[in-house]
């Protein structure tokens, strides 16, 4: 099913091949569907989580593929300490001056730039619990645009800039989690807002770059990475699209159906983002392959990365 142009800004073919071979000569190995699972994702919703042990390259994956795409992007490590968002928004000195956090600086390059896409990598971001340092972030991303109802915006009066934070469109974030028992778990309010990817294939095989290819950065249009909708609600779909999305719900009606006992069914913000995933994978799909050539179902990784955390954690 291929959805119509108005939908979204198909990534083109070319661009997208050329990116996984800059991968792999990068001497990083990740399968096609990974990369596929981790641009469908972006452009469905703006928070991505990369789960797996330590040294898979989860913190390489989104540096390198905003390298080779012409974005812009930015590395925060997450402190054990952090029990509040002033490190990432900003706080009041005792001179009363206000100092802009860390996260507060990449959204006002974003701003500045609006027809650059921005990467904000939040590494190890379960070493301190995220629900403390993260409240405010996590509701701006339900609402872009929105400003944040934080004490640093209330408390600053003098600096206009700084008055009305706010997560721009062509902003988003990617948080590292490493899978040990040093580290927090995450809530459901959290996974909810975000969509899970676990880097769990490891070959260690593969280990030779691919000098052949020369490596070009092939910048992507910030339309590229855009999804026509955030949720279904503001979704015109064509016949073949409401066919999908038919299906997709489905699915999900069953998924619910099993878990009608439990408290872990899925919501409509989940109904709407796994929907909107399998839409937005529509142009990717001959990048959902292993490297055997075997298909990925987009609708499978969506389950994999929306419900099952729910369960699992």
């Amino acid at each position: 099913i291929i959805p119509r142009k108005s939908f979204d800004s198909q990534v083109p073919y070319r661009a997208m091949k050329s990116l996984l071979q800059n991968l792999h000569t990068s001497g990083f190995y990740f399968e096609p569907w990974q990369i596929a699972a981790y641009i469908t994702a972006l452009k469905t919703k703006p928070f991505v989580i990369l789960a797996g042990i330590t040294g898979v390259g989860k913190s390489k994956l989104p540096l390198l593929v905003a390298h080779y795409t012409g974005s812009e992007s930015f590395l925060i490590p997450v402190k054990p300490d952090w029990t509040d968002s002033s490190e990432l928004l900003g706080y009041v000195d005792l001179q009363h001056q206000f100092r802009p956090g860390l996260f507060l600086n990449v959204i006002q390059k974003a701003i500045l730039e609006p027809q650059r896409q921005f990467v904000c990598v939040m590494d190890e971001m379960n070493l301190a619990r995220v629900e403390h340092y993260f409240a405010e972030i996590l509701s701006g991303i339900e609402n872009r645009g929105i400003h944040y109802p934080s004490h640093t915006t209330l408390l600053v009066q003098s600096e206009f800039a700084w008055k009305y934070p706010a997560l721009p469109s062509n902003l988003v974030i990617v948080g590292t989690v490493n899978m040990d028992e040093s580290t927090y778990s995450f809530s459901r309010k959290v996974l909810d807002r975000a969509f899970t990817l676990e880097l769990t294939n490891i070959d260690l095989r593969h280990w030779q770059m691919n000098s052949s290819h020369s490596t070009k950065i092939t910048p992507w249009s910030i339309h590229d990475w855009y999804s026509s909708a955030q949720q279904l609600t503001l979704l015109r779909p064509v016949a073949e699209e409401k066919i999908l999305i038919d299906c997709v719900i489905e699915s999900l009606v069953k998924f619910n159906e099993c878990l009608s006992s439990t408290q872990f069914q899925m919501g409509y913000r989940s109904r709407d983002e796994i929907a909107l995933f399998v839409l937005n994978a529509q142009p990717l799909l001959p990048f959902f392959i292993t490297p055997q050539n075997e298909k990925v179902d987009p609708l499978d990784l969506a389950i994999q990365m929306k419900l099952l955390p729910r369960l699992v954690g």
